[in-house]
C-alpha cells in the first residue's frame, strides 16, 4: 500500500527494551537492502538477511507493535521515537529512502516473510529505477502489498490568517537568534546543546521559507548593531534559502544550506573582540587571524551535536571564491560548494546593507549593484 501521510505508528510509548532493538532492525534492514541490490531473490546472501530482518520484526509483531519506520530529512524515527545516534550511523540509508520517496515504511502485523521480501525488493531500487518502473505508487501497486506500507511523510497544511502567519515567523527568527545566543554562552560554558535544538530552528527556518516566504523576508531587513553576527547570521540563512527555494525544493539541500548559513560565522568567537570591533583598517597579522574565522567555524561546528554535515562545508567555504581566490585557499582548484556559493552572495548583501564598526550601511539597491557588478 501507498502511504501519503504516514507520521508514525499508532502505538504511542515503546518502552526502553524496543528502542533500544532499533538499531539492530535498522542494521537488518540495511543488510537486506544492501543483498538484494548485489545478488538474486535466491541467493543464500539474500534469503539469511530476510529471515534475519523478519525474527526482528517479529519481536515487535509479538508485542502487538507494527514497525513503523520515518525517514525524513536528517532524521529517523521509530513510530514516534526519534533516534537521533542512528540518524548519524544509517545517514546513506535516510539518503537512499528519501530520494525514491520511501520516506516512510510500515511493516504491520500479519505481514508474511514473502511480503516482506516484495517491500524489501521494492526498497532496494535506486531512484533512476524507480523512475524508469512507472514510480513507486505503479510499483507498490504491482507488488500487492497488504500488510506493509510505503510511502511520503506530508507536512500537516494548516491555513492561518495574516497575523498568525507574521507572529510564527517572528517566533521562529527570533528563536533562530535565541540558539545563536545559546550556542556562544554554552561554548564559554562548556556545555552541550541537545541535538533537536540545533534540528528544530533549522527546520523551522525552512519551513518559513517556503511556506510564509514573504513573512519572513520582511524580517530579514533587522538589524542589531550590539549583536550584529546573530542578527547577520540569522538574515544570511534566510536571504540564501529564499534563493535556493527558487530552484529546488529538496529539503535535504535546504536544511543543509539553512545550517551552515545559521553558524557560518560562529568561528568568530574564536577571533579577537578587538580584531572584529576594530573602527580601522586590520593589520597583516589581524587580517590573517580574521581569515581564519572560517576554519574555526568548521572545527566548532563538527562538535555540534544535530547539526547537518554538510553545514560543515558551508562554514568552511563560505569566503571562497571560483576563481581561487578568498579564503582558505582551495588546495584542489576546485569551485565551492553550490550552498556555499549561495551563502556567499547572501552574506555580501546583508552585511553591506549593515551597519558596522568599520562602514556603514549601504542602501539596498547599490548593494545589489556591487554584486552585479562583481558576478
Amino acid at each position: 500500500m501507498m502511504s501519503d501521510a504516514s507520521t508514525g505508528i499508532a502505538q504511542e510509548g515503546l518502552s526502553a527494551e524496543q528502542i533500544r532493538r532499533a538499531r539492530p532492525l535498522l542494521t537488518r534492514f540495511a543488510g537486506t537492502r544492501r543483498s538484494m541490490r548485489f545478488y538474486p531473490p535466491d541467493h543464500p546472501a539474500v534469503e539469511s538477511n530476510a529471515a534475519h530482518l523478519m525474527a526482528v520484526v517479529h519481536q515487535y509483531h509479538n508485542e502487538d507493535v507494527d514497525v513503523s519506520l520515518t525517514f525524513f530529512e536528517d532524521e529517523l524515527m521509530l513510530g514516534e521515537q526519534v533516534l537521533p545516534e542512528d540518524a548519524v550511523l544509517f545517514d546513506q540509508l535516510i539518503r537512499d529512502m528519501t530520494s525514491i520517496g520511501a520516506e516512510n515504511v510500515t511493516f504491520e502485523r500479519g505481514m508474511t516473510e514473502g511480503e516482506l521480501r516484495r517491500a524489501m525488493q521494492i526498497l532496494a531500487m535506486d531512484e533512476a529505477e524507480v523512475r524508469e518502473a512507472g514510480g513507486l505508487a505503479a510499483i507498490i501497486k504491482q507488488a500487492a502489498l497488504r500488510n506493509a506500507t510505503i510511502g511520503i511523510v506530508r507536512m500537516v497544511d494548516t491555513t492561518e490568517r495574516d497575523d498568525e502567519v507574521e507572529e510564527t515567523a517572528y517566533e521562529t527568527y527570533t528563536s533562530a537568534l535565541d540558539l545563536l545566543r545559546e550556542v556562544e554562552r554554552a561554548m564559554r560554558a562548556g556545555e552541550r546543546l541537545l541535538p533537536v535544538r540545533t534540528r528544530g530552528v533549522v527546520r523551522g527556518l525552512v519551513d518559513q521559507v517556503m511556506t510564509n516566504r514573504h513573512a519572513i523576508l520582511e524580517l530579514s531587513v533587522l538589524k542589531d548593531y550590539d549583536e550584529y553576527t546573530f542578527y547577520h547570521s540569522v538574515n544570511s540563512a534566510i536571504l540564501s534559502l529564499a534563493v535556493a527555494s527558487r530552484f529546488t525544493t529538496d529539503r535535504r539541500f535546504l536544511t543543509g544550506l539553512a545550517a551552515g548559513a545559521l553558524m557560518h560565522d560562529i568561528g568568530k568567537t574564536k577571533v579577537s573582540p578587538e580584531i572584529l570591533n576594530k573602527p580601522g583598517p586590520l593589520t597583516s597579522d589581524e587580517w590573517a587571524e580574521m581569515r581564519r574565522h572560517p576554519l574555526y567555524g568548521a572545527e566548532i561546528a563538527a562538535t555540534l551535536p544535530g547539526l547537518d554535515r554538510a553545514a560543515l562545508v558551508v562554514i568552511h567555504e563560505h569566503h571562497m571564491r571560483n576563481d581561487g581566490s578568498g579564503y582558505p585557499s582551495s588546495p584542489f582548484n576546485k569551485f565551492p560548494h553550490l550552498t556555499s556559493r549561495i551563502l556567499s552572495v547572501a552574506d555580501t548583501f546583508d552585511a553591506m546593507t549593515s551597519r558596522r564598526s568599520y562602514s556603514a550601511a549601504v542602501p539596498q539597491d547599490e548593494a545589489m549593484m556591487v554584486l552585479v557588478k562583481n558576478r
